[in-house]
C-alpha cells in the first residue's frame, strides 16, 4: 500500500474490524488522488482484439501456424486501407 501510495495516481487507507480482540475483516478504502491530472483514455491501436478462433481457421492460408495467422490478421486491421484504383 505504501507504494500505491507513493508511486501512483491512487490513495490506499485500510482499517480492521474486530469482535473483542480478533480480527474478523480488512476493510480498504482507495480513491484518486485530487492533484493528478487524469490520464488519457486510449485510442487508436490499442484498441485491438486479437483474432477469435473462427476467424483464424477462415483466414488460415496452408501451413501458416496459428499464431502467424493472428499476427498477419493484426496487422491487417492496423494498414491503412488504400483508395481503389480506377482504369
Amino acid at each position: 500500500m505504501e507504494q500505491i501510495n507513493a508511486h501512483s495516481n491512487l490513495w490506499v487507507r485500510w482499517s480492521q474490524r474486530k469482535v473483542g480482540r480478533v480480527v474478523v475483516a480488512f476493510q480498504f478504502q482507495f480513491g484518486l488522488k485530487a492533484n493528478q491530472p487524469a490520464i488519457p483514455a486510449p485510442t487508436g491501436h490499442s484498441e485491438q482484439r486479437v483474432p477469435t478462433r473462427s476467424e483464424i481457421e477462415r483466414a488460415a492460408r496452408p501451413g501458416e501456424s496459428w499464431d502467424d495467422v493472428r499476427v498477419r490478421l493484426m496487422r491487417e486491421r492496423d494498414m491503412p486501407k488504400k483508395p481503389a484504383r480506377s482504369s
